[in-house]
């Protein structure tokens, strides 16, 4: 789709294909209700609309948050070398990074986006950078990449409740818990490990 349009074809098809999922939520307690509230016309259009958009590359991240880490390596007077050190030192800090995982249990399957503090602190001020972050690290996930569009408009729409979670943790990480296919999620402290995961931004599981 390089000239980025959606056809209503297009459409049909995604949404035939996400409704099999949807039933798989009729009937199991505390789900009917969103179950039966999804438009998944609308939902599949804006999957494949924001599939059909460019995507920024791991490297591509970092420059987007590079520069500040350069105006405070200048106000502190670093050049060559010791600039270069100082950036480096700031990437696991201040770099976005979010890391995307599924959970199956019997017929439901749940989501998990974990954000890092950077993420977290970001995602009132620097919003489009955490939404490019994460689209980079649903590929190859379809339970998440396929509910993205919904996903990032309700990550706006909480982003100060994400950030007040953020702000009560001593790590300052969160969680965004939800079902698929339906993009409603619960943010929660989170514990994950980034070194585990060898997380760099827009990492996947």
């Amino acid at each position: 789709m390089s000239d980025h349009t959606v056809t209503e074809e297009q459409v049909r098809e995604k949404a035939a294909e996400l409704r099999k999922h949807v039933e798989r939520w009729k009937g199991i307690e505390g789900f009917e209700g969103p179950a039966a509230d999804l438009d998944v016309e609308a939902l599949a259009r804006g999957v494949l609309e924001v599939r059909a958009r460019p995507r920024l590359s791991g490297p591509e991240l970092l420059e987007a948050v590079r520069p500040q880490w350069e105006r405070k390596a200048a106000q502190l007077g670093l050049e060559g070398e010791a600039r270069e050190a100082f950036v480096v030192e700031r990437l696991d800090e201040d770099v976005p990074q979010i890391y995307c995982e599924t959970q199956d249990f019997f017929v439901v399957v749940y989501y998990v986006i974990h954000l890092n503090r950077a993420a977290a602190e970001m995602v009132d001020v620097q919003t489009e950078t955490v939404l490019q972050a994460l689209e980079v690290a649903s590929l190859g996930l379809p339970e998440i990449d396929e509910i993205i569009s919904p996903l990032e408009a309700l990550i706006r729409a909480e982003a100060m409740t994400i950030k007040a979670v953020s702000d009560s943790q001593d790590n300052g990480q969160v969680q965004l818990v939800g079902v698929y296919p339906v993009p409603v999620f619960i943010a929660e402290p989170d514990d994950l490990l980034w070194d585990e995961v060898h997380a760099v931004p827009g990492h996947q599981n």
